[in-house]
């Protein structure tokens, strides 16, 4: 399964999309959810095919649906790397607390 981090950006803002409610494919021919058409620029059909072929989400007539695999990437990927905790000089307040 792919990471979230490696999404393109067109593709998370598809992956986020589907989350929200059903994407439609619009009259421009591009994707967007159904009720809130978000993206505003839409999504290719070359996109939601490869969020289809990462099984991330699943289309028929002309709709698309996240699937469960989508919604487990994107509850349970973590949005940030882990950093090594810095413990602040002795003395001085640390950089967070100023």
């Amino acid at each position: 399964m792919i990471a979230l981090w490696e999404l393109p950006q067109a593709l998370l803002l598809g992956l986020l999309a589907a989350d929200l409610e059903p994407l439609m494919r619009c009259s421009d021919g591009r994707w967007r959810s159904v009720e809130r058409f978000f993206p505003p620029e839409g999504l290719s059909h070359t996109n939601v095919k490869r969020l289809e072929a990462e099984q991330l989400i699943e289309r028929s007539s002309g709709l698309a649906i996240l699937t469960d695999q989508g919604k487990t990437l994107l509850r349970n990927s973590r949005w940030s790397a882990e950093f090594p905790k810095v413990p602040a000089p002795s003395n001085e307040p640390h950089l967070s607390l100023q």
